[in-house]
């Protein structure tokens, strides 16, 4: 019976070990890695939207469609309860 619990109490603590690590690699990413998307410039922002959507079906036309999902992206805007973006 105590085997079984050791083994239940180390995936806990692998689990938790993970889970922490996972939320300072996302705080790095967040803190060091990530910039305002309107410090990219739109053709970055383009470009993106290209990969994202690149299949066989908007392959042809995915210059067309990355500028409307750019457009409507950038026509988003988030507004805090002081009424700032």
């Amino acid at each position: 019976m105590a085997h079984g619990w050791q083994k239940s109490h180390c995936f806990v603590a692998v689990y938790d070990l993970s889970r922490e690590s996972a939320v300072q690699a996302v705080k790095y990413i967040e803190g060091t890695l990530s910039m305002k998307t309107e410090k990219l410039g739109k053709d970055c922002l383009i470009n993106a939207a290209k990969t994202a959507m690149n299949s066989k079906i908007i392959g042809a036309e995915s210059s067309f469609f990355a500028q409307m999902v750019v457009d409507a992206v950038q026509s988003v805007r988030t507004v805090n309860d002081m009424g700032d973006y």
